[in-house]
């Protein structure tokens, strides 16, 4: 069965990943996310999709309530 919920947080969820500079995915990324069964997150910001962010970096901003909503 498909993991509806991986460590709190679920797909859609608005969300603010700090990863540090050793990593391949290095920087401030916010935006939406999709989350991976293994851990691993993937988030969709205005500019460019990152894949394979780990969940000890993430942190929930806004939960995803169906609406798409525009950062200024």
């Amino acid at each position: 069965m498909r993991q509806r919920q991986v460590r709190g947080l679920k797909t859609g969820d608005r969300v603010r990943a700090v990863v540090p500079a050793k990593l391949k995915t290095a920087g401030i990324h916010v935006g939406r996310v999709q989350v991976r069964k293994s851990g691993s997150f993937s988030i969709k910001t205005r500019d460019k999709d990152m894949d394979g962010i780990s969940a000890s970096y993430v942190h929930l901003i806004q939960r995803g309530d169906g609406y798409e909503y525009t950062v200024a």
